[in-house]
């Protein structure tokens, strides 16, 4: 078989994140990789290499796909504390199929179920997983500074450790949709999350 064209080899990626996400990096088996990505194992190792950068290389393809939700919903509100608090509604909306279609997988955080499971004998995607959590939190920081500099938090506001809160709490809401609740239970804690990151502002709901 010959390698993975270039169109071939993202939509590879999209299919090797929905596996990984569902079974996790250990439990997913070469047998799993070749009947997802109809390939066989010489062709999985030609286009991707090992299991490990495979997974890797997943891992960013679902970074992306959050980093880009993200931003459509900020780019959608003047205010960076709107937005956030859009995200955080958004994010219960998708976990719990109120939009209609769930698109990437929502819920449990492939990136939070990885940092969880990664051991020392994996110490390649330990180090991947926080820096791609590092990225995030640095961005947040930024965004929050804009926030400042345009009067949306108090002065003196200390954006590093509130953007970890925020990050936080994304992750938390994440994981807890995972669990066998109602929708209106994930919905209410979304807002429950947005009143309290709204109050650590000093600004309303």
């Amino acid at each position: 078989m010959p390698r993975t064209a270039r169109h071939d080899y993202a939509i590879s990626l999209e299919r090797a994140a929905h596996l990984f996400w569902e079974k996790g990096y250990h439990a997913c088996s070469l047998k799993d990789l070749e009947a997802t990505l109809d390939m066989r194992p010489g062709s999985i190792y030609a286009a991707f290499g090992s299991k490990e950068q495979l997974f890797e290389a997943a891992l960013m393809t679902y970074y992306q796909q959050l980093v880009q939700g993200m931003e459509e919903v900020l780019e959608a509100h003047e205010r960076v504390l709107d937005g956030l608090s859009a995200y955080l509604r958004r994010l219960a909306a998708e976990a719990t199929g109120r939009t209609g279609a769930r698109s990437a997988p929502v819920s449990a955080c492939m990136m939070v179920k990885t940092l969880l499971e990664v051991t020392t004998d994996t110490p390649g995607l330990s180090h991947t997983v926080n820096q791609l959590f590092d990225r995030i939190e640095s961005d947040l920081t930024a965004l929050l500074e804009h926030a400042l500099d345009q009067g949306e938090l108090p002065r003196g506001s200390d954006c590093a450790r509130l953007a970890r809160l925020w990050q936080a709490q994304i992750m938390a809401l994440r994981t807890f949709a995972h669990r066998e609740v109602d929708a209106e239970s994930v919905e209410q804690l979304a807002e429950d999350m947005v009143a309290l990151l709204r109050s650590s502002s000093g600004r309303e709901v």
